[in-house]
């Protein structure tokens, strides 16, 4: 029984009507992978809680009895990192049953597994991974369900652009982010959703494809806040958790990592598929609002890329002009 001053962060309700293909999660064949989701779902409940109230002493229940002491070590370590918060939490195995059903998976089963967001990074990273892995790949979308637009742009990229290339992209729901700010730990929950995913599928890769700045995050100003939802330490402490949870390997690959913005983007194929990308951290407007980190990065290297290509195009002409006065002589 749990102190009153022990904040019992709750499960993730998987059986509600609108969580039908996520069915998967309810079985106990795949056990892991429910215990991984919940890991992720309690961190991203928790910073929100650590916003609101005093409390600092939490409850999370797991589906797995194992190795809670070091994930309690490692995670513990992620919140001071970059919640600059001290918390006690301690893992109690969760009372819900999970179904002894089999579920026959007939669609192909990939060994790699791309984070997908629908923006620009993650379409250039998910053309990249489609290349690297010979098309052995597949997609996953977390779509928070106070997010109406982010999942009606993303669904579109996916439907329309995606899908025409033979890439399938899969969506777990994931909690709502509510009013409150920024949440820091948000690309832990991506990650380890994927991780979950990955679980199901026995893939092996998993394809992280944010670029250089976006993950170490410069500051404009000297006031300026930072955003470290794929910060290098958030993204390896994922990583070891999972591999924690499961047991065994997981390759993580950054292909972006050392690039630009700019190079990011260039690798994209055909770049009339760019406006189709989402950058944007607002949902407000259905659009880019321009204010936000992600609007004012997007602007500046496009603008940079398309004044390069203009002065290109302007050289050429040049030089074309030049050599045919030449012929004339």
């Amino acid at each position: 029984m749990a102190k009153k001053s022990t904040f019992i962060i709750p499960e993730y309700d998987f059986h509600h009507p609108q969580h039908k293909e996520m069915r998967v999660f309810t079985l106990e064949e795949f056990r892991k992978a429910r215990d991984i989701l919940e890991i992720g779902y309690s961190i991203f409940e928790l910073e929100k809680i650590l916003k609101t109230t005093t409390t600092r002493e939490f409850q999370i229940n797991r589906f797995l009895n194992k190795n809670s002491g070091l994930l309690k070590e490692i995670i513990s370590n992620l919140i001071s990192f970059v919640l600059l918060e001290k918390t006690n939490f301690k893992f109690v195995l969760s009372s819900k049953k999970l179904k002894n059903e089999s579920l026959e998976i007939k669609y192909p089963k990939p060994k790699s597994v791309v984070l997908f967001s629908g923006g620009i990074d993650s379409y250039s990273g998910i053309e990249w991974a489609d290349k690297y892995f010979n098309k052995d790949i597949t997609g996953v979308f977390c779509a928070h369900s106070d997010q109406a637009w982010s999942i009606h742009i993303t669904n579109n990229i996916i439907n329309h652009l995606l899908h025409s290339n033979n890439i399938s992209v899969n969506t777990i729901k994931v909690p709502p982010i509510k009013k409150g700010g920024y949440s820091q730990l948000r690309g832990f929950l991506y990650i380890l959703s994927a991780g979950a995913y990955m679980e199901v599928l026995k893939a092996d890769n998993l394809i992280v494809s944010e670029c250089g700045p976006t993950m170490y995050q410069p500051k404009f100003g000297l006031f300026d806040s930072i955003t470290m939802t794929t910060h290098p330490e958030v993204v390896e402490t994922a990583h070891r958790v999972l591999k924690t949870v499961l047991n065994r390997e997981i390759n993580l690959y950054l292909p972006f990592e050392n690039l630009t913005k700019a190079e990011v983007i260039s690798e994209i194929v055909n770049s009339d598929e760019i406006p189709s990308t989402h950058s944007c951290v607002s949902q407000r407007f259905g659009d880019h609002d321009g204010t936000c980190y992600g609007c004012i990065i997007r602007r500046l290297v496009l603008s940079c890329i398309i004044k390069r290509n203009y002065i290109y195009l302007l050289n050429k002409q040049q030089i074309y002009e030049t050599s045919k006065t030449s012929n004339f002589k």
